[in-house]
């Protein structure tokens, strides 16, 4: 059997430390790297697709229906469901009662889904 030196031992753990804490940093890397592979462009809407969802959140909100909203936001699709208690027409923000609150320019689609 070899006898290692004090030094020698302490340097082995100290790098199996150091491979410990590096271990989760790239696994989060990773993770990071698998997220900008899904990320998608933003969709381009139409101009009557555009008018059709103006009609569908002013009389969603004028109703006070609940209704869908797929937003893009920062290359991925998320979707919020809620009624909308302020629509700001100058600046064309949308708040909803969960105060969650988006630009229209960021709306991908609205559908009602409860009357």
């Amino acid at each position: 059997m070899v006898a290692l030196k004090p030094y020698i031992c302490l340097i082995m753990i100290m790098e199996v430390k150091v491979a410990v804490h590096v271990i989760p940093e790239f696994k989060k890397y990773l993770e990071s790297l698998e997220n900008e592979k899904i990320k998608i462009n933003k969709p381009i809407l139409s101009e009557d697709q555009v008018k059709e969802m103006e009609i569908i959140i002013y009389e969603s909100f004028i109703n006070k229906n609940k209704i869908e909203f797929i937003i893009y936001e920062a290359g991925y699709l998320n979707n919020y469901i809620g009624v909308i208690d302020k629509l700001y027409s100058t600046n064309k923000k949308i708040i909803l009662k969960s105060k969650k609150s988006f630009y229209f320019c960021e709306i991908i689609s609205v559908r009602i889904i409860g009357y």
